[in-house]
């Protein structure tokens, strides 16, 4: 009978802890993941970014850096986001588009969104590819550039 009980109260225990604040429960992101790849072997593709910038924003991300993939935010007010990267050998643009559903998991918790049905409504870029419509924490990668 104790073992029930200890049990009982452990789960109880438990599960009134799953939403404390800070212990927020969030799967969506904004976090829209983009890896450049080389078009001729299909390895992964260094690139020298002297900066990416977004429309309605004057933060510069990727500023001075070498890399093969960069995670960007999406912003869940609106319906699309413009991206401007400038690399050392030249300008491209590709503007996004996606739906972002709001999700109350808690009071406390405040409001999480949920990215889906990314697209791409217009790109500079020769071959861009959405691999994964869905912008959450586990995805590895949602767009890939050959270049």
């Amino acid at each position: 009978m104790k073992i029930k009980l200890l049990l009982f109260l452990g789960l109880g225990l438990t599960l009134s802890s799953c939403f404390e604040e800070g212990n927020c429960l969030e799967s969506g992101s904004n976090i829209l993941k983009i890896k450049f790849i080389d078009a001729t072997d299909g390895s992964d593709l260094t690139l020298d970014i002297q900066a990416i910038t977004m429309d309605g924003s004057e933060v510069l991300y990727y500023e001075g850096v070498s890399t093969n993939a960069v995670d960007l935010p999406m912003n869940p007010g609106a319906d699309s986001t413009t991206v401007h990267f400038i690399f050392s050998t030249d300008n491209q643009v590709a503007t996004f588009e996606y739906e972002a559903y709001p999700q109350i998991i808690a009071l406390d918790c405040g409001i999480d969104y949920d990215f889906q049905k990314l697209d791409t409504s217009s790109t500079s870029f020769d071959n861009l590819k959405i691999v994964n419509t869905i912008l959450n924490q586990s995805t590895t990668t949602n767009v890939e550039i050959r270049r």
